[in-house]
């Protein structure tokens, strides 16, 4: 038996999840700055360093690829 699960999600809350993303880049781990903040602004709670915002993780790069996938 085979199921298909198809998330609906407004385009609204994947830009705010997907544009809120921070991630500590040498261990893959991922915060949020809304839903899951650091500790300590823009650090990792594990060891101190920096977070990134990755280069795809904007609005301005969400937009077409919502809008490929709409269509």
């Amino acid at each position: 038996m085979n199921y298909v699960v198809d998330l609906q999600v407004p385009d609204e809350v994947l830009i705010e999840r997907i544009c809120g993303r921070l991630i500590h880049k040498p261990s893959g781990r991922s915060y949020h700055v809304k839903f899951n903040p650091p500790q300590v602004e823009g650090k990792d709670n594990v060891t101190g360093e920096d977070l990134i915002h990755r280069e795809d993780d904007t609005e301005e790069v969400l937009g077409p690829r919502l809008k490929a996938f709409h269509e």
